[in-house]
């Protein structure tokens, strides 16, 4: 009606009339959003699907000491953990550790990660116990991966003056070793045999690969060897360090240095 009006403050029949139908058809509104809930929940229930059991929440905590200077804690399974929860309704919650945790001041050192096929050693870190961002498993650092072989003896390596040191590599006894191996270590860029100094290591005047073994030769002019001490064990030192595997492959192949005559010299 045209002299209806609505003011909740003075409301008239106008007025009444409004407010009944506004709650008859928001309560209508209501039910009719809840169709689509009860349609799921049919359908939930002809698959026979049901809620999953309740399950306790989980997550990483890190413990610390006072200081350095305290022994390492063993903290065993069941310690109550309390963590404040971002809802204040709830406060605090308590959690409870799955499993014994030793509580130790020992920190990380270093980080390494290797690369069997790639015959490739990383070290993630940097030197000195600085820690950086990093990319795992990155090829493009430096590789510390080295093969090395010492041979030592006390007496037949003390020379001073020229010499000559022929080298015999046994393969499960035999001399016979794949074709190319000895070329191989003969070679500089794929191998380099040198022997300790005072001064530290230096190189053979000359390295061939002959018919069965690798000669080794001292200059008159170079330094002799000198007695030194690695690994616990003293006596006169040569080294080989393999540059390059490929394609040879000088790793592939088993060194026997404990077979008898595996080394034989000559010196002046």
């Amino acid at each position: 009606m045209p002299e209806w009006r609505f003011d909740e403050n003075y409301p008239d029949i106008g007025t009444a009339l409004a407010l009944v139908y506004g709650d008859m058809l928001s309560r209508t509104a209501r039910k009719f959003e809840q169709v689509f809930l009860k349609n799921r929940i049919a359908f939930l229930n002809e698959l026979d699907a049901g809620l999953l059991p309740a399950a306790p929440a989980g997550g990483y905590v890190a413990f610390s000491l006072a200081n350095e200077e305290v022994d390492g804690v063993e903290l065993a399974a069941g310690t109550v953990v309390n963590a404040e929860s971002e809802d204040d309704d709830v406060g605090v919650i308590h959690y409870r550790t799955q499993d014994d945790v030793y509580v130790s001041p020992s920190s990380l050192g270093a980080l390494f990660h290797t690369f069997g096929e790639e015959d490739f050693i990383a070290r993630l870190d940097r030197p000195g116990g600085e820690w950086a961002p990093c990319v795992l498993f990155d090829v493009k650092r430096e590789n510390l991966q080295r093969h090395e072989l010492y041979i030592c003896h006390r007496e037949a390596l003390c020379i001073r003056g020229e010499g000559r040191i022929r080298l015999f590599f046994f393969l499960r006894g035999e001399l016979a070793l794949p074709e190319g191996i000895l070329e191989a270590l003969a070679d500089p860029e794929r191998a380099e045999f040198s022997y300790y100094t005072e001064e530290g290591y230096e190189t053979f005047g000359c390295c061939r690969a002959e018919t069965d073994s690798v000669l080794l030769v001292k200059e008159q002019d170079q330094p002799p060897f000198a007695l030194t001490e690695l690994e616990g064990r003293e006596g006169y030192w040569i080294r080989c360090v393999i540059r390059s595997a490929e394609p040879s492959g000088i790793l592939d192949f088993p060194v026997c240095p404990s077979v008898p005559g595996a080394a034989g010299w000559s010196r002046t």
